[in-house]
């Protein structure tokens, strides 16, 4: 928990170095930003605090189920705190970006403005197998079974 959240400390004090949202020298393609107004160009502002082009980005959709049922309240509360990850290589040893807690019994979780290089998503928990797929490079979505320990 404190290695998270002093990642997340850091990213916070990394971010005031961006330019500001009101500049006039708005950045390009490759150049760090904290919104789609920082980018110019039609530019977008991407997960990976990258101004790219919408054509390198894509809406991903990671769908699950928990020990072969679908996800909902009951089957989920036993399982505590998920974490999902992304990442370029697969299984996700090193995430891009990840997310905690995941709403488990949503069954779905979903977020736009994915660089298409990372491909794969890893869900993670105390009480669940870690389970990792690619996801799909025309649609954006995957499905992981997840199973309780």
């Amino acid at each position: 928990m404190r290695l998270m959240l002093v990642t997340l400390v850091a990213g916070c004090l990394s971010q005031r170095s961006i330019v500001p949202d009101d500049s006039p020298d708005l950045p390009g393609a490759g150049d760090r930003c904290r919104s789609d107004a920082q980018c110019r160009d039609g530019d977008l502002c991407a997960h990976n605090s990258m101004c790219m082009v919408a054509s390198e980005l894509r809406t991903v959709h990671v769908n699950w189920t928990v020990d072969g049922m679908p996800a909902s309240q009951t089957v989920c509360d036993p399982l505590g705190n998920l974490e999902i990850e992304f990442g370029t290589t697969q299984p996700v040893n090193d995430p891009q970006l990840a997310f905690s807690p995941l709403a488990c019994a949503e069954g779905r979780f979903s977020i736009d403005k994915m660089p298409m290089t990372w491909t794969v998503v890893k869900i993670t928990g105390r009480a669940i197998e870690a389970q990792s797929a690619t996801i799909d490079a025309a649609t954006g979505e995957t499905t992981l079974a997840l199973t309780s320990r």
